[in-house]
This record gives structure tokens, sequence and C-alpha cells, in this order.
């Protein structure tokens, strides 16, 4: 089982100052800004620039969508997207790309959610890398979602073409993503075969 020591408050950092519409995440009571937000800080991109996913990201997303929604119904789960905001707690405000809870959630608001989902899905690293690995954040970020109680955390990387499964107290699993890869109780989605079928040729 992959485990995590360091934490984001123990690495330095210059303090920036960035506007609050670009900061994707607080991890450790540090900011996580944006992918691309140094160049709308340098006025060379506009904030809706950065803010959308790539049209391939953006299919991905939909595929994932129209297999739970035709599986989870509606009475026994409650499925969330677009960066949904979650509180761990006072240092801690992640984000993620699909939520799958069960039982649904009692209410809905205005704020990010404080209950931990059954299922995270995340489709790429969102963040600029600017002092963290690729892989330390994805394995900071993923401990701390099991540390908070989410059974089932799923990253589905497109460049890499590889999918990541960690689940508490076992081995994560790292696989090519034209396996099958179960998202919850034998529901699975093939990334790679739907690309395919849809022309991408690197699928």
């Amino acid at each position: 089982m992959l485990t995590v020591e360091k934490t984001l408050a123990s690495r330095p950092r210059k303090e920036k100052k960035v506007p609050q519409h670009l900061i994707y995440e607080i991890m450790d009571g540090k900011p996580l800004y944006r992918r691309g937000y140094r160049d709308v800080l340098r006025k060379l991109k506009k904030t809706e620039d950065i803010m959308g996913a790539s049209s391939q990201q953006g299919a991905v997303i939909g595929y994932l969508l129209r297999i739970l929604f035709a599986n989870f119904d509606d009475e026994n789960f409650e499925i969330l997207t677009n960066e949904t905001g979650i509180h761990l707690d006072k240092n801690n405000n992640l984000s993620g790309d699909i939520l799958i809870f069960s039982p649904p959630l009692e209410k809905l608001t205005v704020h990010y959610v404080n209950t931990p989902p059954l299922v995270n899905v995340e489709v790429d690293v969102s963040i600029d890398l600017e002092d963290l690995e690729e892989l330390e954040y994805i394995r900071l970020k993923t401990q701390k979602l099991l540390n908070f109680g989410v059974a089932r955390v799923i990253w589905i990387m497109t460049f890499s073409k590889t999918v990541i499964v960690a689940t508490p107290n076992a081995d994560w699993q790292w696989m090519d993503w034209s396996k099958d890869v179960e998202i919850w109780q034998g529901v699975t989605v093939n990334i790679g075969a739907f690309l395919r079928k849809r022309g991408v040729d690197h699928a």
C-alpha cells in the first residue's frame, strides 16, 4: 500500500498574489493554482482560456457519465461532476471531476460537500505543477481522499494512457486504459476502446 510522508505544508513555497479564481485546490493550507495560471497573470491568456478541458477529456468524462447514469439509480446514488469541491478540513479543499455518493446527499447547498463520496474519479491533473512532481501530487491527493473516507479513487491519465485505481488498505492498481476498469459494483468502463470507436488513433 502506498503511503505519503510529505505534506505540502512542509515544502517551501514563494508567496504569490494570485486571484482567488485561479486557485484550483487548497492542500495542507497551500493554494494549488490552475494549469496555465501564469500565462493569465502575464496577460498572455484570458482566464476562460485555461478553465476548459480538451475535447478528448470532455469526451472521456461524457462517456463515463453515460455509463454511470445508466447503471446507478438516483434513489440510491447521486453523481456530481463539474469540478465539485470537497471540504476535508480547514486546510484542505479538493476538487473532483466525477463524484459518486451513496446514499444520495441529504441536502444540496452552494458550499463544498463535506461528506466523503463513495467513488472519486479524476481525469488528468488540472493544477500547475510548479513545485510538485505529478506522481507526488497524485499520491498526496489520493491518500487524503482515502483517509477522508472515499472508498475508491480512480485517475484516468490521457497523456500516459494509464488508469490508477486506489482503495484503502490495498496496493494501488496501475493499468493500461485499454483494460476494463471497474467503477463500482461490477460496472466497468474501457477508455481505450471508447476512444478507438471515436477514431482516436493513439487509444
